[in-house]
């Protein structure tokens, strides 16, 4: 098949940038190359869909240099690790995904020493699994020197919605840039009581010994005011009252970990809790390492809601600062800047 055909797929797509028409291209490439049938100005056209999804052509969406400013001033922020990507509506939303991909791909870079694979744990989520693919496609073009161990870094997803668990992600990734994979197998939520046993158990306790590895930590994060956030239907579904939100003053979640607006939420003995490999005290402690990385994703929901309240005490409490770089839409920018 046509699509099949990397060579072609490619020259296609590099004509096609280079300003030829359609026509011009299925002439050139049939004066190139002897195909059977000769390629129809019909059949470019999904062969150029073929390109992206290969990764031979990528959109690099632009970045707000401005807003960026803004942000690096009020919450002196690095200038280098925080992209504000513009986002038109909601559904573009994967621009921030894939911007966040890219600057993935420069850490992985720079990650580690030594000729082992560089560990990376993922987070749950929409926008892990938007990463995800994009970080894929972008390792089919351009391979890393170093393979990946890819850890997942929390048990699942809402039973409603297996397709953020991280462990699904692992099949984005080329096979060939993987070295081995690390699942958390465990129940998804249990009594805070009982989690230092979960940690030990057959289907958790090997990622937990081996969580050192990971050098490269790529999370999202949610509003606990957003009816739409994983965590919270999470709970929701497994019968938790939505009072213990406001009990705790809860503002949001890093990899399913809440926090208030003054530091992370500790939970009573018989409240229910996500597993997940890192508390929010131990990511802020890899963040700050010299040799490792977490990438934080704040984009806007689907229905339109920013991550700007939630966003903040990641930004304010120093307790609170999670990540090394930050990943965010214009929308969600603004309003950090706007308000006091």
């Amino acid at each position: 098949m046509l699509k099949d055909n990397d060579m072609l797929v490619f020259r296609i797509a590099e004509l096609f940038f280079s300003g030829l028409k359609v026509s011009e291209i299925a002439k050139t490439v049939n004066e190139e190359l002897t195909l059977d049938p000769p390629l129809s100005r019909e059949s470019v056209y999904p062969l150029l869909s073929t390109a992206a999804t290969k990764g031979f052509a990528r959109l690099v969406p632009p970045l707000d240099l401005a807003l960026r400013g803004k942000l690096v001033e009020q919450f002196e922020l690095v200038p280098e690790r925080v992209r504000v990507v513009p986002i038109p509506n909601p559904q573009s939303n994967s621009r921030v995904a894939a911007t966040a991909a890219d600057l993935a791909y420069e850490v992985l870079l720079t990650l580690g020493r030594g000729p082992g694979p560089i560990g990376v744990g993922l987070g749950p989520g929409r926008a892990t699994l938007e990463f995800s693919r994009h970080l894929g496609q972008l390792l089919r073009a351009k391979p890393l020197p170093r393979k990946l161990k890819l850890f997942a870094i929390s048990a699942g997803a809402p039973s409603s919605s297996p397709e953020y668990a991280p462990t699904s992600f692992f099949n984005l990734f080329p096979s060939e840039m993987v070295d081995s994979r690390r699942g958390l197998f465990a129940d998804v939520l249990v009594k805070a009581k009982n989690f230092a046993k979960v940690k030990k158990s057959s289907g958790a306790g090997r990622t937990f010994d081996e969580r050192d590895e990971i050098s490269l930590v790529v999370t999202s994060m949610g509003d606990a005011n957003d009816e739409h956030d994983l965590l919270r239907r999470f709970l929701i579904e497994a019968g938790e009252n939505e009072t213990r939100f406001t009990r705790d003053k809860w503002v949001g979640n890093v990899q399913y970990r809440g926090y208030s607006h003054n530091g992370p939420v500790i939970e009573r003995a018989n409240d229910l809790r996500a597993v997940t490999a890192f508390e929010l005290e131990e990511l802020r402690g890899i963040a700050s390492h010299r040799d490792k990385h977490v990438l934080l994703i704040a984009k806007q929901c689907r229905c339109g809601r920013t991550k700007a309240r939630a966003l903040r005490p990641l930004l304010e409490v120093p307790a609170l600062r999670v990540f090394t770089s930050l990943v965010l839409d214009d929308k969600t920018a603004s309003e950090l800047t706007q308000s006091a």
